[in-house]
């Protein structure tokens, strides 16, 4: 009897593995330029609320290029408004302040890693951001890393989480000064960053006191009470105890 090939056997060359085969045998074709055709992405996203982009490395133009438009198409197609990017959250947050005061939003990408920002690829997007900055539906760029890669003073975190409290009122007393001192070490040397364990529970109890004291409901407490909460995860990768990705 004559056979006819399966859609699996089809696609079982030898020496392929068998995720390489179930993408090949599922993967809906994208056409991008003057015509563009998503309706696979479409309907793979759904009524979902959040859409995860990945890449298959850091240096991958082809697929920054792509993630550019389709982050694109998204926004101003199915109404995606937040571009969420793995960096600082402390920098990206500020940034996107100043950029909205300043109706120019060309220092944001200073505070994402470097792949996210010098190839070629990636300048459309940051294209994008500028021209919908004014916009009524601008894209806002957040970061979700505990990691403090932005390019601010890595005191300034100390220094406006300083104000805020002060503003709040809530007293500096004079463990103030020995938490400060190591957030500002903390940060500046993250990983080659040395305390003992008495040192680490201090700064640990003093995060969670200053976060329970901004118990305010306005914007700026919020940020910096996940800030703070942050920070916990900041000081674990950086002392080795967890990855940030747990955070």
């Amino acid at each position: 009897m004559p056979h006819t090939p399966t859609t699996e056997s089809r696609h079982a060359r030898p020496g392929v593995s068998r995720v390489t085969r179930d993408i090949a045998a599922t993967a809906q074709p994208l056409s991008f330029g003057d015509q563009p055709d998503l309706q696979a992405l479409e309907a793979a996203i759904g009524d979902a609320q959040v859409v995860l982009l990945g890449e298959q490395n850091h240096g991958d133009g082809a697929a920054f290029a792509v993630k550019a438009q389709v982050i694109e198409h998204l926004h101003k197609k199915l109404g995606f408004d937040v571009l969420a990017f793995e960096a600082d959250f402390f920098a990206l947050q500020r940034s996107w302040d100043e950029s909205v005061r300043e109706a120019d939003a060309g220092q944001l990408s200073r505070h994402v890693y470097y792949f996210w920002r010098d190839e070629p690829q990636v300048a459309p997007l940051w294209n994008l951001v500028q021209g919908r900055l004014s916009s009524n539906r601008p894209l806002i760029v957040i970061g979700i890393d505990v990691r403090h890669t932005g390019v601010y003073p890595k005191s300034l975190v100390a220094d406006e989480l300083e104000s805020h409290l002060a503003s709040n009122g809530v007293d500096l007393n004079e463990d103030w000064h020995q938490f400060r001192s190591l957030l500002d070490s903390l940060l500046e040397e993250e990983y080659s960053h040395r305390v003992n364990a008495k040192e680490r529970m201090q700064f640990m109890d003093a995060l969670w006191r200053l976060r329970e004291q901004l118990d305010g409901n306005d914007r700026v407490s919020r940020f910096w009470r996940q800030e703070l909460s942050n920070l916990v995860w900041t000081a674990r990768n950086a002392w080795g105890f967890e990855g940030r990705d747990e955070g």
